[in-house]
């Protein structure tokens, strides 16, 4: 599935401004639109302190309505803004909270990916990251992009890294990769494997390590035909795909790769189906949580299609 239309949220911070230049970037790469979204306040009188008629509450919904309007006129700015640099460019309003709105806008404009900025601190690893796009990645049916200042173009990804373990997600993420991917840019393809968990419990220490390096071996070379194979099937001409094969976990192979300059990852998401996807997978979120560039998280088509992971049915 190409990416086309492209709904990016903003609140008109800098770092919505980052994902609107990722979206743009995006859209100008792959001929794409792109649809502004701002979730506007939302007041309900039934929830209020105060009585319907009372003058505080009154003057509270004026103010209100005084700044939805300025946020209005400066969506409108922001669309014609990316209408000046050659992009199709719609505006969505949106009542409610932005993580909620988000999805469900994305679903209802049938959109191909979410684009949202971050206010995760940069130090410390990003422990903490920004609390509307960690739950927009968790909820949204649609791939999404957690963008960072990294990387942000016209002409693609020079450097993408896409994390595989071979499952069919993983096969999408690195097809959305080859999408983004700038001329005579690189896509470094990482596996990630380990031998099961007290595999050396079951050798007598002072030869474990002995007895193991066949096995080792053989993961290493089973892995690196894999890669291979993957990048025979979905390699496209000209794009330039390095196989990078590590014994290490999943998650401190991807922090350690992607020091390297990558401005891209791409990385399937492993959230379950049902219960509005509340749980992300672990590996997933650790990339999105301390990567230093932009992530998308990749749904598989069909977990795109419903939550039972089936075409929905008229």
């Amino acid at each position: 599935m190409k990416l086309r239309k492209i709904l990016v949220g903003t609140d008109f911070s800098p770092e919505s401004e980052v994902a609107l230049e990722h979206a743009v970037g995006i859209a100008r790469h792959v001929k794409g639109e792109v649809i502004l979204a701002h979730a506007g306040t939302t007041i309900d009188t039934a929830d209020a302190a105060l009585a319907p008629e009372s003058a505080a509450l009154i003057e509270y919904e004026r103010i209100v309505s005084e700044h939805a309007a300025a946020n209005r006129a400066q969506l409108g700015q922001l669309v014609e803004r990316v209408r000046g640099r050659g992009v199709a460019a719609s505006e969505r309003e949106m009542d409610g909270f932005p993580d909620t709105s988000l999805s469900e806008t994305a679903d209802q404009l049938d959109v191909d990916l979410v684009v949202i900025g971050t206010h995760g601190r940069t130090g410390i690893k990003r422990l903490l990251l920004g609390s509307v796009a960690e739950r927009v990645v968790r909820l949204c049916r649609r791939h999404v992009m957690v963008a960072r200042p990294r990387g942000a173009g016209a002409e693609g990804y020079r450097r993408i890294l896409v994390p595989t373990d071979f499952s069919p997600r993983a096969d999408h993420a690195l097809e959305i990769a080859l999408d983004l991917l700038a001329e005579g840019g690189e896509i470094e393809l990482l596996h990630a494997w380990s031998l099961p968990a007290l595999t050396g419990s079951l050798v007598p220490s002072a030869i474990s390590e002995k007895a193991l390096a066949p096995v080792r071996s053989s993961f290493e070379v089973g892995a690196r035909a894999k890669a291979e194979a993957v990048v025979a099937r979905l390699g496209r001409p000209r794009a330039r795909i390095e196989c990078t094969i590590v014994n290490d976990s999943p998650a401190h192979a991807i922090d350690q790769r992607a020091q390297d300059g990558h401005d891209l990852i791409v990385i399937g998401g492993h959230g379950r189906r049902g219960l509005r996807r509340l749980i992300l997978g672990s590996v997933a979120e650790a990339t999105v949580r301390h990567a230093p560039c932009s992530v998308i998280v990749a749904h598989e088509r069909t977990a795109i299609a419903g939550d039972d992971g089936r075409p929905p049915t008229a």
